[in-house]
């Protein structure tokens, strides 16, 4: 045995294993839009909400390129199941900043209500930070139905981790409608402020989530509770 205090700047490491386990699982995409640049560790399988209703699996195939399964049950509920496909690579991996692309596959399985419809989605994410705390700045753009939508939806998205169970989060988006009906102008944004909780390989978050639309300079907002979970499966 040895007296690690005498190794130089061992009080710098000493706490980043568990550290780095907590934002491990609580980094993995949380929320459907807003996807940090971090991705799940290769031979790792993770499941984790998005949003109020949507859920995922995560597989890492490598450090750097994960694979996303997600559905809602909303959408089961209401006979209109929704099945999603979002692939994810990250190309720059360095100290300062991670950057990240993915495209998402969206579409309406055969159901009783006879709606359908089909959605791509594609996005590049930043994320700067360490291990204290970091941001996610994100843009992504949508066709839907096979038409490109006007404007592009905007993310972002923090966090700071005061222990290795406890990190303030937040996550918003906001998407301009440009031109509406009737020559309208609007846009419609998300906010949400909470915190996680996290155990090694599990994290909840408890949030308070704000939507909000406003039409020519008019407008209207809803808050919500929400509670949000990561489990890393491959842990367990």
């Amino acid at each position: 045995s040895f007296d690690k205090s005498n190794i130089p700047d061992f009080s710098i490491y000493k706490n980043k294993p568990g550290q780095l386990e907590g934002m491990k699982s609580g980094d993995v995409s949380r929320y459907f839009y807003t996807s940090p640049a971090f991705t799940i560790g290769k031979n790792e399988i993770s499941a984790n909400t998005q949003g109020f209703s949507y859920q995922n699996l995560k597989y890492g195939f490598t450090d750097n390129f994960s694979l996303e399964l997600g559905t809602s049950f909303t959408g089961w509920l209401l006979q209109i199941p929704l099945v999603a496909v979002t692939p994810k690579y990250r190309f720059v991996d360095s100290p300062k900043i991670k950057l990240s692309a993915y495209a998402s596959y969206l579409t309406v399985l055969p159901n009783p209500m006879d709606n359908r419809g089909n959605v791509f989605l594609f996005g590049v994410n930043s994320t700067s930070g360490n291990e204290s705390g970091n941001v996610s700045i994100g843009v992504s753009y949508g066709v839907v139905d096979g038409q490109f939508l006007d404007l592009p939806l905007f993310q972002l998205a923090g966090a700071k981790y005061l222990s290795t169970k406890v990190a303030l989060i937040f996550d918003s988006q906001i998407v301009s409608f440009g031109r509406f009906i009737d020559d309208d102008i609007g846009f419609f944004y998300n906010a949400m402020p909470g915190i996680r909780l996290m155990k090694k390989e599990h994290s909840f978050d408890l949030a308070a989530a704000v939507f909000g639309v406003n039409i020519n300079g008019e407008g209207e907002f809803l808050v919500l509770p929400y509670v949000g979970y990561s489990i890393n499966l491959s842990k367990i």
